[in-house]
């Protein structure tokens, strides 16, 4: 969802600096699941 909306507002020729933005995207979301799956010690 987030990557989409961050993929769209720039569709000029920065692919590079998307891609780059998209993976620390997904790095967070990931670790923002991960965070939220387990529990808190």
């Amino acid at each position: 969802m987030m990557i989409s909306i961050v993929m769209t507002i720039k569709p000029d020729g920065s692919s590079k600096c998307d891609a780059m933005r998209e993976i620390v995207l997904r790095a967070h979301f990931a670790k923002l699941l991960e965070m939220l799956q387990k529990p808190v010690p």
